[in-house]
């Protein structure tokens, strides 16, 4: 997911949108369990700069009210499920970086991994 570029002086929060897909066959439930990325913690994740060494704090949650933290069931997180039928299956990212940060201009970046069970 990209967030684009961040203007520590806007108050608004920046929010994106993303999507797992997944290709199913058979009948079920598929189930996605997203890491913690490099922080080593679901609240908050951050993206770390390597020019400049500075975090930029993040999440990713199930819902668009951003509100249920998307991680492994574990810490006051939840997975994501959804049941499917020979089809494929879309799962919603909604991502939000804090406003107002105070950090240096530079590329952020951070490594999710999925763990798709079914």
């Amino acid at each position: 997911m990209k967030f684009g570029n961040y203007d520590p002086l806007n108050a608004t929060p920046l929010n994106r949108t993303g999507r797992i897909i997944v290709r199913c066959s058979g009948a079920g439930t598929v189930t996605a369990a997203l890491s913690t990325g490099q922080s080593g913690s679901y609240n908050p994740r951050y993206m770390l700069s390597g020019a400049t060494g500075d975090q930029l704090d993040y999440n990713l949650y199930t819902n668009a009210a951003r509100n249920i933290i998307w991680g492994d069931g574990t810490g006051g997180t939840l997975t994501s499920s959804q049941l499917f039928n020979n089809n494929r299956v879309r799962l919603n990212v909604y991502a939000r970086v804090p406003a107002r940060q105070d950090i240096a201009p530079g590329n952020y970046i951070d490594n999710i991994t999925a763990t798709i069970s079914f």
